[in-house]
């Protein structure tokens, strides 16, 4: 910098390149500092100045506009090991060779330092089937890809040892510390769908990485999660899961970035066109029914802009009804929910059960009652859950554990470098479709034979039953 010339930035570029993407370890800082003293150490003896480097050349351009050679060093020394004439090196190649050779010297001979394990935390807005599977999912990634091992493989299909609910399997990672990922033991935060909760986990997770700073990555599960995590208040990695609408909520600068480097959200473009659009084809309906809660976060989990343009596009009139249904009284959330049903019912031709805490198995028997009542086909964003349970009809991703698997590749890239911003976002899913042959008779509908072909799983009084397909091949 002294004499104007772009040596001392190569010398300072190259090995922070080095220490930068040190896949396993961080290199030691004293690496930068014995090889910039050994490069001056030999200048000095070779009396060759920095300024005269010239490592891409610019200064050595001079001795050639002047008609001089390039300045060069004998080195005698091979004449006299292997008898042949001696050689004479440019400076700027005996410079660049003095580098190299210090450089992968030390390179060699300092070790690397273990970077320490990167301290995650979890967050949730409440108890909810989905964000467990997720979670499940991504145990599973994590430990086909080495960072987190077990017993015996960890499946999706249940069998292996792996906790059922997302508290339980937060113990489950939480009481081993992995190589290169450490699970906080007091990092599982669920607001239980409670307001004030929420705001007391937000205050709390605010205060622990301005004060304790033992966070390392934050895991969100959910809308309500992300948006709490996600501002500008703070720098650390989140990763937001299990997000219905993330560009509706306001989590992403587009559709399909996120806009902080430390931000990672994954998508799934065109899933609700996906849906609509079939439903549409076998119903032909004009007015849709939609219920949900009429705040940033309650819009966005039910993905209330995306529907609507789709709505538009199809010539189709939504029909909404809303209130606030994540409240701590479950009982109470429920009421509110049926009653929007009963005002919905008879107003609509088809009704569409969006993401809601309170459609669990155990309630959507009595929740699409007044629609079986009045005839109206009910569509669900569920998983095959909630077609069980009664709901005629659902195109949906086979498994949600599916994204938990992709999330942790992601992280895997989180780990080695990668910016969240930048690790691949955008997930397709494996499709099936779910049916109700009881809710179908129950409202009249007869569906075509090319429909009954395509579908994945027939439910009949909440149990599967065989695909038509294989009741031909049974003997």
């Amino acid at each position: 910098r002294r004499h104007g010339s772009d040596a001392g930035i190569f010398l300072v570029w190259c090995p922070t390149r080095v220490f930068h993407q040190c896949k396993y370890a961080q290199m030691s800082v004293h690496f930068l500092s014995v090889c910039w003293h050994t490069f001056c150490t030999v200048c000095t003896v070779c009396k060759v100045w920095i300024r005269r480097v010239g490592v891409w050349g610019r200064e050595t351009q001079g001795f050639q506009t002047l008609g001089v050679p390039s300045p060069s060093i004998p080195l005698p020394t091979l004449s006299a090991i292997f008898g042949v004439p001696s050689p004479s090196i440019p400076l700027p190649m005996l410079s660049a060779m003095c580098w190299l050779l210090c450089t992968f010297f030390f390179g060699m001979v300092v070790p690397c330092s273990a970077a320490p394990p990167l301290r995650v935390i979890y967050v949730e807005g409440g108890k909810y089937s989905d964000y467990t599977q997720v979670l499940r999912g991504l145990t599973v990634g994590l430990q086909r890809s080495g960072l987190v091992t077990g017993p015996q493989e960890l499946r999706r299909d249940g069998d292996a040892p792996l906790p059922r609910s997302a508290p339980e399997l937060w113990a489950f990672l939480s009481a081993t510390p992995w190589p290169r990922l450490q699970f906080q033991p007091n990092g599982f935060y669920s607001a239980g769908w409670d307001a004030a909760h929420r705001e007391r986990n937000r205050t709390e997770i605010y205060r622990r990485l301005r004060d304790d700073k033992d966070v390392d990555l934050i895991i969100t599960m959910g809308t309500w999660a992300a948006m709490d995590m996600v501002t500008d208040q703070h720098t650390v990695p989140v990763m937001a899961l299990s997000c219905s609408d993330a560009y509706g909520a306001g989590l992403m600068k587009t559709p399909l970035d996120s806009g902080r480097d430390n931000v990672y959200v994954p998508v799934e473009p065109g899933r609700w066109a996906r849906q609509l659009v079939f439903f549409h084809k076998l119903f032909n309906f004009k007015r849709l029914g939609i219920a949900y809660e009429d705040t940033q976060g309650g819009r966005a989990v039910a993905g209330v802009a995306p529907i609507t343009k789709i709505a538009e596009r199809l010539g189709v009139a939504l029909v909404s009804c809303t209130d606030h249904f994540y409240v701590p009284d479950a009982a109470l959330g429920y009421q509110r929910l049926l009653a929007c049903h009963e005002k919905l019912a008879p107003q609509v031709d088809a009704m569409l059960l969006t993401t809601n805490s309170i459609l669990i198995p155990e309630n959507i028997p009595d929740l699409i009652e007044p629609f079986i009542q009045h005839k109206v086909p009910t569509f669900t964003q569920l998983t095959a859950g909630g077609v069980a349970a009664g709901i005629l009809l659902d195109i949906n991703q086979e498994n949600l554990e599916q994204d938990g698997e992709f999330a942790a590749q992601a992280l895997v890239m989180i780990l080695d470098g990668t910016a969240p911003r930048h690790a691949p976002n955008w997930f397709e899913s494996d499709i099936e479709i779910s049916f109700n042959l009881d809710t179908a008779r129950k409202i009249g509908w007869n569906p075509p034979f090319n429909f009954l072909l395509t579908v994945d799983h027939v439910y009949t009084k909440g149990a599967p039953v065989k695909r038509f397909d294989q009741e031909i091949r049974t003997p």
